[in-house]
Order: structure tokens, then sequence, then C-alpha cells
């Protein structure tokens, strides 16, 4: 229990470091939707938006599904102090 807390603190602290870091370093910048960003002067289409906008649908999709077992085991977990033993009955 000691590691899985200390791991979700340690990712928490670096994802939020990364995400106060790179809204402060754009600040007025940002739109308020990040994916809506304006076009490059000079171009029509911007491929690597598009190609982001791809990655982060797949990224998504294939994190609802590998992490979703997971994540509910140990939010059961933090929540009653138990294992498994409490997540047979809840399907």
């Amino acid at each position: 229990m000691k590691i899985l807390g200390r791991s979700t603190i340690t990712v928490l602290i670096i994802y939020l470091i990364m995400i106060v870091f790179g809204y402060l370093s754009t600040l007025s910048d940002t739109p308020q939707i990040i994916m809506t960003r304006k076009l490059i002067p000079g171009l029509k289409h911007d491929y690597a938006q598009i190609i982001a906008c791809l990655c982060l649908i797949v990224v998504m999709i294939v994190n609802n599904i590998v992490n979703f077992m997971p994540f509910r085991e140990n939010l059961f977990q933090l929540m009653n102090g138990r294992g498994k033993k409490q997540m047979t009955n809840l399907w």
C-alpha cells in the first residue's frame, strides 16, 4: 500500500509540475481549447496538429481499456484498505 501511494503521488507531482510550467510559458496565448490553435501562417493544413489529435484520441482510448480494471482495484484498495475480497461482489 505504501508503494502504491508513493508512486501515485510521485507521478502526480511530476505531471503537476509539467502542467504548471507548460501553462505559464504561454499564459495569455493559450486558447480555451488547446486543440483549436491558429494555423501556422503560410500553411493550408496543419498536419502536425491533425496527427497530434489522432494520437491523443488513440492514447485516450487505449488508456481507458488498459487501465480501467487496475485503476478501479487500486481505488477500492485506497478507499477500503482491503484487497480483492471487496471487489468480487461489485459486478
